[in-house]
């Protein structure tokens, strides 16, 4: 599932904001991967965040929040 927000209006105000988060593994490591060479093609110390990506390899269910 790609990553969804949605924002809230009411009489021309934000009243709310609303997302989802990206849990295929898959994609998140090919993303962590493309920003890890863009931060040593700058210089930086980078290195992709194993730990997170085999949480979602266990299965981390669709998550999403909303704030008011």
């Amino acid at each position: 599932m790609d990553k969804v927000n949605l924002i809230f209006f009411f009489y021309a105000r934000e009243t709310g904001n609303a997302f989802s988060e990206l849990n295929n593994p898959i994609d998140q490591q090919a993303r962590f991967e493309k920003q890890v060479a863009e931060k040593r093609a700058q210089g930086a110390n980078a290195e992709v965040d194993e730990d997170f990506i085999n949480a979602l390899e266990y299965g981390m269910p669709p998550t999403g929040g909303m704030g008011m």
